[in-house]
């Protein structure tokens, strides 16, 4: 029998790629499932069981980790324990070990530009459609087939050197030198390193300030491309520096999200920064026909792009939800207490939250109450506009030629 320890859904996708990621555990051991959630995204699932067959890594010990076919739409990889190298980097970071990091930063290149069959790049219609058009990129080394979610995340060193999730690879060419950048763009340790240390990083990768902006670009189209949603200002994240701050303010931009039952059994408590998109999943077998209580944040706050989805044999669908918002407007939620949503599930397997959320300033309720009492008023005075009385009232003054 199985036993699901962990579900993810990639609902913030188009429907092409849309996944369902799934770790079990069956007769004492854990694997790993990626699901398709519809038709469309079939294709993007099954061909992970070929790419892991061709391994274009030359690096000795370096190594994708097994991927087999066994439904249609689903295929299972190992649950492979280790240590992530993100967790090695941040390790070496805590211990202010810069040079150690310089090691993990030679590893990471090594393994994306020792491969098999390197060409020069030349642009094509497909690599254009999902990066854009750069002229200044021809000629670099390139190749196709090869991964390039290449994050230190997605790589473990265990027995073997481990690539996991590596379900974004082309059949076209991608300069190697945009992978290289991406797998340190999108990590967040040295992307807060200290500027002396960071520079360092990005002689030992060769990459200039032009080829930056580029590959910023190319990142940002990337993005877009896959989820069909511009995704810009989630990559502020790019200019980010070091400063120095108290612990209150570090707490301030924090807020704790948490899933209880309505016996107010708690099943799920995670912890978000301001701006992050969240997402929470929850299997709820055992809860369908009863309320389920989703306190967004631990503070009043405004939440943007609230969404609730049900998933039933990997097909998600968005439902309706209630809530407790003091206002909508333009697309946002204003809470002046702890935002709450609560949905039924109803004949489905996981229920699914994702939002952001952003700092209600301290002024804000103010401003919310005074709005709130404006609509209030406006909403009475058009139903004594509405009523029969006001209409004989304003029939006989216009009789009498009065306004």
């Amino acid at each position: 029998m199985q036993k699901t320890i962990y579900s993810k859904s990639s609902i913030e996708r188009k429907n092409e790629y849309k996944i369902i990621t799934r770790i079990y555990e069956e007769d004492g051991v854990r694997k790993v499932e990626k699901a398709a959630q519809n038709e469309q995204a079939v294709y993007h699932v099954e061909r992970l069981e070929k790419t892991a067959k061709r391994n274009p890594y030359l690096t000795e010990g370096v190594t994708l980790a097994p991927c087999e076919k066994t439904a249609p739409g689903k295929v299972s990889f190992p649950y492979i324990t280790g240590k992530r190298l993100d967790q090695q980097i941040d390790e070496h970071a805590k211990g202010h070990q810069w040079d150690a990091i310089y090691e993990d930063i030679k590893l990471l290149k090594n393994i994306i530009m020792n491969i098999e069959h390197k060409y020069p790049f030349q642009t094509c219609g497909e690599f254009e459609e999902m990066f854009g058009i750069y002229p200044q990129l021809e000629g670099y080394e390139s190749a196709s087939n090869v991964n390039i979610d290449m994050v230190a995340s997605n790589i473990i060193m265990a027995d073997q050197i481990y690539i996991i999730d590596y379900e974004w690879d082309f059949e076209f060419l991608i300069p190697l030198k945009y992978i290289v950048y991406r797998s340190i763009f999108l990590n967040g340790t040295i992307n807060t390193l200290p500027d002396d240390v960071k520079s360092k990083v990005m002689d030992l990768l060769e990459i200039s300030k032009e080829e930056e902006m580029i590959f910023f670009q190319m990142e940002v189209a990337f993005q877009h491309y896959i989820t069909g949603v511009s995704l810009t200002d989630l990559y502020s994240r790019m200019s980010i520096k070091n400063y120095r701050i108290n612990t209150d303010d570090l707490l301030d931009t924090l807020y704790t999200a948490k899933i209880v039952t309505e016996q107010n059994k708690k099943l799920i408590e995670k912890t978000f920064w301001l701006h992050e998109k969240a997402n929470l999943n929850l299997n709820v077998k055992e809860y369908l026909g009863h309320n389920i209580r989703i306190e967004l944040a631990d503070k009043p706050a405004i939440i943007k792009d609230l969404e609730v989805f049900t998933v039933k044999n990997n097909v998600c669908d968005k439902v309706g939800f209630t809530t407790n918002s003091d206002l909508y407007l333009y697309e946002q939620h204003y809470y002046q207490t702890v935002p709450v949503v609560e949905v039924v599930p109803q004949d489905c397997e996981l229920v699914q939250i994702s939002y952001k959320v952003q700092k209600l300033e301290q002024n804000a309720n103010e401003y919310i109450g005074t709005f709130i009492k404006h609509v209030h008023e406006e909403s009475e005075l058009q139903l004594i506009k509405n009523s029969r009385a006001w209409k004989a009232v304003t029939f006989a003054k216009k009789l009498l030629g009065r306004k």
